[in-house]
């Protein structure tokens, strides 16, 4: 039997993020495969086991975004449709993608991923070259 930080990420292969969250959940003693994936703090820092409303997440992910002095109008929605762009370019198959964010309709698929049909392996490539030059202290 596999243990169950491993076979959780099974479920999820392309996401690195969420292998992540499931070991920090999996040393907190939290149940995955019930209840919510995000849950809220009580005022006592205890963990509830109740969905943490979409505005407390859009708000938190505003203030880490300026806290890291990075925040350019990033929404929730931006980060979805952004994570499914990213793996479309990566490689990943369009059924993935589509259980990965949630999308249950290709058309919908299609719409956020029409900027794949523009990429270019040199122009990608030559991005991450600057961005990658550009980023070094």
């Amino acid at each position: 039997m596999d243990p169950p930080i491993f076979s959780a990420f099974v479920a999820i292969p392309i996401c690195l993020f969420a292998l992540l969250y499931i070991a920090i959940s999996s040393a907190l003693s939290l149940d995955l495969l019930s209840g919510y994936l995000f849950r809220p703090l009580s005022s006592s820092g205890k963990i509830q086991n109740m969905q943490i409303s979409n505005s407390t997440l859009q708000s938190l992910l505003r203030s880490y975004l300026r806290e890291a002095k990075v925040y350019c109008g990033e929404t929730l929605h931006s980060f979805r449709a952004g994570l499914a762009v990213t793996l479309a370019f990566s490689g990943s198959q369009l059924g993935d993608i589509m259980e990965h964010v949630g999308w249950r309709h290709t058309p919908t698929a299609s719409h956020y991923l029409k900027v794949a049909r523009f990429y270019v392996p040199e122009v990608l490539q030559g991005y991450y070259l600057v961005t990658t030059l550009l980023s070094k202290p």
